[in-house]
């Protein structure tokens, strides 16, 4: 088990068995809390033969190597995605400075002051 890349968590066999007796031990023991049930699950594990605890294991490997599979293939979709994509349009370039000349969409004059800007006359002051 463990961090699968990409903040997916690996499938741990603990868990695998787990969610496999969590019925069975609900139904026998229908009075017991969240952190009761997880107790039994506890000592059942620790009861279980190895060879039995082994396909458990094994399995927990397996569900890992497809999640790390199924992350490649989502890298690999993403970056074929930007690979393929147009040129940022002129909308995305950024806007010519203040002052700036040339042609532009003020039609080579500099942009307007924003309203809230002083005006020269009134910093001479």
């Amino acid at each position: 088990g463990g961090r699968v890349r990409g903040g997916g968590v690996g499938v741990h066999a603990f868990t695998l068995f787990a969610s496999e007796m969590r019925k069975q031990v609900k139904e026998a023991n229908p009075t017991f809390t969240f952190g009761e049930i997880a107790k039994e699950f506890g000592k059942l594990w620790r009861a279980l033969p190895d060879e039995e605890k082994a396909k458990y294991t094994e399995r927990a490997a397996r569900e890992k190597e497809a999640a790390l599979a199924r992350e490649a293939a989502k890298d690999a979709r993403a970056a074929a995605r930007r690979a393929a994509a147009p040129p940022p349009s002129a909308a995305a370039r950024p806007m010519p400075a203040a002052g700036a000349t040339g042609s532009s969409v003020w039609g080579g004059a500099a942009p307007p002051a924003p309203p809230f800007a002083a005006a020269p006359e009134q910093l001479a002051s």
